[in-house]
């Protein structure tokens, strides 16, 4: 479920809520949802875009992309 979660959010500035309420429900309700969300995709604090976790930056909250402006 998280795998689904993370493709749809993937190269997207929406957020859980646009996924629907089962996701929703899923990451307040489920700590193992999260944790394997987190593992594929973060939302990047500057741009607001989801990436995959290996566009990330040595800044933890920040894609590759952001740090280099």
């Amino acid at each position: 479920m998280a795998e689904a979660a993370a493709d749809a959010l993937r190269g997207t500035c929406h957020g859980l809520a646009h996924l629907g309420d089962e996701h929703e429900t899923l990451a307040a309700s489920s700590a193992a949802y999260t944790t394997r969300l987190d593992e594929l995709v973060f939302e990047c604090a500057c741009c607001g875009w989801w990436c995959d976790i290996d566009e990330m930056s040595d800044d933890p909250e920040v894609c590759i992309d952001c740090s280099d402006q």
